[in-house]
C-alpha cells in the first residue's frame, strides 16, 4: 500500500480574518523537509546511537483520575521563521485557546478507520501500564530516540531559539536600574546576574543541560544548576556526562533526587531561577496538579525569567492515537494533550507563546505485515504506553491502532514508513520592569 501525502486545507473564519489550516487526520508533505535534523539521517536506514534526553520517572507515584473524552483540534500552520513563534497568547480568565473556540472535530467521519475513544470500554482484563516498568519503559524510550528525530529537533531548538530568547533576556538585565546604578558609578556596563540560575525538571540523563549549558557558557561565565531526578540510575548517568562533556567549569551543580512534586514541596521555597525547562517530562505528572506546578515554578523566576515546555505536538501522530486509543484500560492515566496544558498554564501566568518542532518517526518496524520485531514491539510500546502491547492488548485494539498509524503515516521513496511526532515548545517569560 503507498502512503502518498495529502495536503487538504480547510478556510475558517475568525474575526474577520481567515486562517489556514491542515486536516489534522493526514500527513502533510513538508514534515520532513522542514525537520530541525534533516540532515542528520534523512530516511533513517541506519538506527540513531542512544539518546536519553528525557527522565524516566518525573513523576514517580502512579494515579487514577475519570477518564476524559478525547477531543481533537486544529492547528494554525506554523511560521516559516524558526526565530519566531507560531503564535503568542494572552492569558485570561475562562479564555478559549489562542482567543478562538476549538475548530469541529475532523476525525469524527473517520472513526471507523482512525478508532472510536469507547469502542474499548468494555473489553476486559487490565493492562501493565509502560510507565510503571522503569526497565522497559527506558528501553523503548531507546529505541523511539533511535528511530526518531525528536532530539535532534529539541537540540536544534536549543542552539537556535533559546540562544536568541537568552540574549533578549540578557538585554532586559542591561536595561535595570541596578545597571544603570553601575554606569553612574563608573563601573563596567557589561553586567549579568553574578550568577546564572538554571532549574531542570526531570532532568533525566543530561542532553538536555548540556546542551543547553553550551548556550550559557559564553554568556555567563557562572551557572548554578539545580537537578530534579528521582531515578538514582540516570543521576549517576548525568553526573558522568557532566564530566564527559567538560562542563563542569564555571558550573555548580545542586542534586535533588526528588520528583517534580517532593521538589515543590520540600525543596523550592525561597529559590528563585532565570531558566526552567521541562523537556518530555509532563507525561508522568498529574493533570490536577499541573496548575499549582506551573504557580510553584512561575513564582520562582526572577523578573525576566524564562521557563520552557515540550510536549508531544497535537499534530503527532503518537498524541493522535493515544487520545484515541483512551479509555481502553480501565483506570489507566487519561491523555493529556498539549491544549490541557495550555489551559492549566493560563490559569497561573498572564501570557505565553507557542513554537512547533517538525519530528518523524520510521514505524517501518511497527507496519511490517505478518512478521513482528523486537524494534517494532518497542515502539509500539512506546506509542501505546503500554507493555508488551501486541500481546497483552485485545487483537481488536491492536488491529485498530495499527489502522490509525496507518492512517497518519506515508512511504517514503526508499521504502520507509514515516510518521509524524511534532513536538510543541511552550515559552514563558517573567515580565521584568527593567524592560519598558
Amino acid at each position: 500500500m503507498m502512503y502518498k501525502p495529502v495536503e487538504p486545507l480547510v478556510v475558517l473564519q475568525s474575526s474577520g480574518t481567515s486562517f489556514a489550516v491542515r486536516d489534522p487526520c493526514l500527513p502533510g508533505p513538508d514534515v520532513r523537509s522542514r525537520s530541525v535534523s534533516d540532515t542528520v539521517c534523512p530516511t533513517f536506514l541506519t538506527p540513531r546511537p542512544k539518546v536519553r534526553p528525557r527522565s524516566s520517572t518525573a513523576c514517580s507515584d502512579p494515579y487514577l483520575i475519570q477518564h476524559q473524552q478525547f477531543k481533537q483540534t486544529i492547528n494554525i500552520l506554523p511560521s516559516q521563521s524558526s526565530q519566531k513563534p507560531n503564535y503568542v497568547t494572552q492569558c485570561h480568565p475562562d479564555q478559549t485557546i489562542n482567543g478562538r473556540e476549538p475548530a469541529t472535530d475532523l476525525c469524527q467521519h473517520q472513526e471507523s478507520s482512525c478508532g472510536n475513544s469507547q469502542a474499548a470500554e468494555d473489553e476486559p482484563g487490565c493492562y501493565p501500564w509502560l510507565y510503571d516498568n522503569s526497565a522497559r519503559y527506558m528501553a523503548c524510550l531507546d529505541e523511539f530516540q533511535r528511530f526518531s528525530d525528536e532530539w535532534q529537533g529539541v537540540q536544534g531548538w536549543i542552539g537556535d531559539n533559546l540562544a536568541t530568547l537568552v540574549d533578549l533576556q540578557n538585554l532586559g538585565y542591561e536595561n535595570d536600574e541596578m545597571l544603570a546604578r553601575k554606569i553612574e558609578c563608573g563601573q563596567s556596563s557589561d553586567w549579568h546576574p553574578e550568577v546564572y540560575k538554571m532549574l531542570g525538571v526531570g532532568s533525566g540523563s543530561g542532553e538536555v543541560d548540556a546542551a543547553i549549558l553550551r548556550v550559557l557558557l559564553p554568556r555567563h561565565p557562572r551557572v548554578l544548576t539545580t537537578v530534579v531526578e528521582p531515578d538514582p540510575s540516570q543521576m549517576r548517568l548525568y553526573r558522568q556526562l557532566m564530566v564527559e562533556n567538560d562542563l563542569s567549569g564555571g558550573v555548580e551543580f545542586a542534586y535533588h533526587q526528588k520528583t517534580s512534586s517532593q521538589f515543590i514541596t520540600e525543596s523550592i521555597h525561597n529559590m528563585t531561577f532565570d531558566l526552567i525547562h521541562m523537556v518530555h517530562v509532563l507525561y508522568h505528572i498529574n493533570l490536577v496538579e499541573l496548575e499549582n506546578t506551573f504557580m510553584k515554578y512561575y513564582q520562582s523566576l526572577s523578573p525576566g525569567g524564562l521557563m520552557f515546555i515540550t510536549y508531544e505536538s497535537d499534530k503527532s501522530s503518537l498524541a493522535r492515537i493515544r487520545g484515541a486509543l483512551q479509555p481502553f484500560k480501565p483506570g489507566m492515566l487519561p491523555y493529556m494533550s498539549v491544549r490541557d496544558i495550555e489551559k492549566e498554564l493560563c490559569k497561573g501566568v498572564p501570557t505565553y507563546e507557542r513554537y512547533n518542532i517538525k519530528g518523524v518517526l520510521d514505524v517501518t518496524a511497527c507496519l511490517r505485515h505478518g512478521r513482528s520485531s523486537a524494534n517494532g514491539d518497542c515502539l509500539w510500546d512506546f506509542i501505546t504506553r503500554v507493555v508488551d502491547f501486541r500481546i497483552n492488548a485485545p487483537k481488536k485494539i491492536v488491529q485498530k491502532t495499527a489502522k490509525m498509524l496507518q492512517h497518519f503515516s506515508w512511504r517514503e521513496d526508499g521504502g520507509r514508513i514515516m510518521t509524524n511526532t511534532d513536538t510543541a515548545v511552550i515559552v514563558v517569560t517573567k515580565h521584568n520592569p527593567g524592560i519598558p
